[in-house]
């Protein structure tokens, strides 16, 4: 991050926490002025009882509750314009914490998709602590995050990350809209829940007693009946009877209803605070005038599978959840039942959203779930500004060709950038001393390769790649569990490796130090039998490996295998690494002065 961006964030913090300051004083007058129209108007209520004036009561007393609930009112929208600037503030400070610290990052780091067996996620550290997924992931919602993650884990085609390109960069010039959204989702964080799912499995099911047809007629016309009996029953005690007889019958029928309505309500389960926070967030994407084909494409699939639009229906639908919330309340629930059968009331309205409104909402989750995958690249865009977009080439199967190609989880201070280019050779065979920089290189084109793969941009001043199928074989990992030593591992992942490269054309893969559970002349033989099978199935790639002798497969497939190597300069008992590929093979080895240093002499 540079250091304007940082200052950008510094900033909102700073104006947003001014805000927050302010509005909580709003808040605390309103509070005060609730209490002082309690004892007031308390007391004013009880000298006009006094008087015995019963039209000056009435006022009084409606004039006093109309004010208390008109300053709830506002207070409420005060607390909720609070809670917005809140979140607003959290996710500027969350950009500062994880520059400063990645592993800080607020949002998920995809450590359910940590998956050892995957071509090449665990390799090079897309999920988990300090991983890729966590220096880029800001999605607050399950179908977000597991988007990003599909994205990571799979190569798209030319067409899709050029559209996503093209949507990071829009998004990313407004930035300020997308933290807007950002604020509005990270609801989510707290409590992790499929809206989308849950919604689905709500919409799949009908409920039967809204096929009653007496019953709904019957639900419509209660607030008439109701208040028909009630106003009557100031004329006639036979009215008031009735109304009293109806009032109980009411209870008892929504008592008889209760199973079904409960079962109701767990099947759509939904806050309407939730709801509509998601009504707010697709209203802002609704009217906003997209210039990217992808943002006007997904807006226009939704806009073509529902009559209304999203925001629209998503706070009908809140409004319905919110007033099924009524019934918590178990005093006000039971007189809404009694008055208005309210239960029934709001399940008949929710079939009725659900036969009216609920069209292309499902779509529309798949459209926020995107749109959350695409911000989080935007926030690596707006941060990153001096990163590229690289240019994906469809006329070759094996491109990949960077300039200052750097590792994305090193800092600006410390990272040491390389060119490097595929053209002249098919396999890059990387010598090098150790701890000389070979597998940090490895997985600096590995992740660059996926950001490139996903749409973001990369850590380099150009880059050119074309759309290939990596796979990778670096880390090896030992299986009590499933009976597996580290040398099974690794012929487990060689199998892999082959398999992918004959079955797949155009793949990539990234070897390093192949074989390391087995003596060093099987180690040798094995590695140069492997490097020529590859080389068989035309396999395109690179290796890295300490082993000296390997560098001479270059003599025996001069077109196909070129050396470039990392070194070391000695200087007395000091190494001195600079980290830059060079070509050829490594001349200077280094595990004689790192065992002399803990005190092992050869």
């Amino acid at each position: 991050m540079s250091f304007q961006k940082e200052e950008y964030y510094q900033n909102n913090i700073t104006s947003t926490a001014t805000n927050i300051k302010q509005l909580n004083s709003k808040i605390n007058r309103f509070s005060f002025l609730r209490l002082a129209l309690i004892l007031v108007g308390g007391f004013a209520l009880f000298q006009v009882i006094q008087s015995e004036q019963l039209t000056l009561t009435l006022i009084t007393f409606f004039g006093i509750v109309i004010l208390f609930f008109w300053l709830v009112f506002v207070q409420s929208k005060l607390v909720k314009s609070k809670e917005v600037l809140e979140r607003f503030l959290k996710i500027n400070e969350n950009e500062i914490a994880v520059y400063n610290n990645r592993s800080s990052n607020i949002y998920s780091n995809g450590e359910s998709y940590v998956d050892d067996k995957h071509l090449y996620s665990s390799d090079l550290d897309i999920y988990g602590d300090s991983s890729l997924f966590q220096l880029v992931n800001r999605c607050s919602s399950i179908g977000g995050i597991r988007k990003l993650a599909e994205w990571l884990n799979k190569p798209s085609g030319k067409q899709d990350i050029e559209a996503r390109q093209e949507f990071v960069e829009e998004l990313s010039a407004d930035f300020n809209f997308w933290q807007n959204i950002q604020a509005q989702l990270i609801f989510t964080l707290d409590k992790p829940t499929d809206y989308k799912k849950k919604l689905e499995t709500y919409l799949s099911k009908t409920i039967p007693i809204t096929s009653i047809t007496f019953l709904r007629t019957y639900v419509k016309i209660t607030p008439f009946l109701m208040l028909a009996l009630l106003a009557g029953s100031f004329f006639s005690s036979k009215l008031l009877a009735l109304f009293i007889i109806v009032g109980i019958l009411h209870l008892l029928l929504s008592i008889f209803f209760a199973g079904k309505v409960n079962q109701i309500i767990v099947d759509v389960n939904i806050a309407g605070s939730a709801l509509l926070s998601f009504s707010s967030v697709f209203q802002s994407i609704e009217q906003r005038e997209w210039k990217s084909t992808l943002a006007k494409s997904l807006l226009n699939n939704i806009q073509a599978e529902t009559n209304n639009l999203v925001s629209l229906s998503i706070k009908n639908l809140s409004k319905i959840c919110e007033r099924l919330d009524v019934r918590l309340n178990v005093f006000v629930g039971t007189a809404l039942n009694v008055f208005l059968l309210w239960d029934l009331k709001q399940v008949f309205a929710l079939e009725e959203w659900r036969k009216t409104q609920s069209s292309g909402i499902s779509e529309a989750f798949d459209l926020l779930s995107e749109f959350e995958a695409i911000g989080s690249m935007a926030t690596l865009h707006f941060n990153r500004p001096d990163w590229v977009f690289p240019r994906i080439n469809s006329d070759q199967t094996h491109v990949f060709e960077a300039s200052q190609l750097a590792h994305p989880f090193i800092s600006d201070q410390e990272v040491v950038a390389n060119d490097y280019s595929l053209k002249s050779h098919c396999i890059a065979l990387i010598t090098g001393s150790n701890m000389a920089g070979k597998s940090t290189f490895l997985r600096t084109v590995g992740i660059n390769a996926v950001l490139a793969y996903a749409g973001a941009p990369v850590n380099a001043s150009s880059m050119e790649i074309s759309v290939m199928q990596m796979v990778t074989y670096m880390r090896i990992r030992d299986s009590i569990n499933e009976s597996t030593s580290t040398f099974k591992a690794e012929l487990n992942r060689i199998k892999q490796v082959l398999e992918e490269v004959e079955i797949n054309a155009n793949t990539f893969f990234l070897l390093d130090e192949m074989l390391r559970g087995t003596n060093s002349v099987d180690k040798y033989l094995g590695s140069k039998a492997i490097i020529e099978k590859l080389i068989a199935n035309k396999g395109v790639g690179m290796v890295a490996t300490h082993d000296l002798k390997l560098a001479d497969l270059s003599e025996v497939y001069p077109d196909y295998v070129r050396n470039f190597h990392f070194d070391i300069q000695v200087k007395g008992e000091d190494m001195l690494f600079d980290y830059l590929l060079k070509d050829g093979a490594c001349t200077i080895f280094n595990a004689s002065l790192l065992l002399k240093k803990i005190g092992i002499h050869i």
